[in-house]
């Protein structure tokens, strides 16, 4: 399908710039955090910096989807789900509260894939390339 017969549509544009805002908001906040600790028991400052690079890394993989690309979807889900493991693994999330973190976690790209399928707003699943 040539590229311009491709259209987002307002859900999927509110979506994406939606997500972009919200990594930058947290990667900026744990960049802070990494500046200016809030406790002595503060997050250790490598998984800091993971966190501030998954975010920017984030807002890179949904450029790339806004772009069309598949791969981009994929990615910011992995990213998604490794960063969620590190904060099982960090203590950030504890095991008894993992029922109710997990489907919280996944929010953000359960809602981008529905908005990519929808038959109801026109799938655009398959005019990524």
């Amino acid at each position: 399908m040539e590229k311009e017969n491709k259209k987002h549509g307002v859900l999927l544009t509110v979506w994406v710039v939606l997500i972009i805002i919200i990594n930058v908001i947290i990667s900026a906040g744990w960049l802070w955090e990494s500046i200016h600790p809030y406790t002595p028991e503060s997050t250790s400052l490598w998984l800091i910096y993971v966190y501030v690079i998954s975010g920017f890394v984030n807002v890179v993989f949904i450029v790339f989807l806004f772009r069309w690309k598949k791969w981009a979807f994929f990615a910011y889900f992995g990213s998604v789900v490794v960063v969620f493991i590190l904060n099982v693994i960090s203590g950030r999330i504890e095991l008894i509260s993992l029922p109710f973190s997990l489907p919280y976690a996944l929010v953000g790209p359960a809602v981008l894939y529905w908005i990519l399928h929808s038959k109801t707003f026109y799938s655009k699943w398959d005019l990524l390339e």
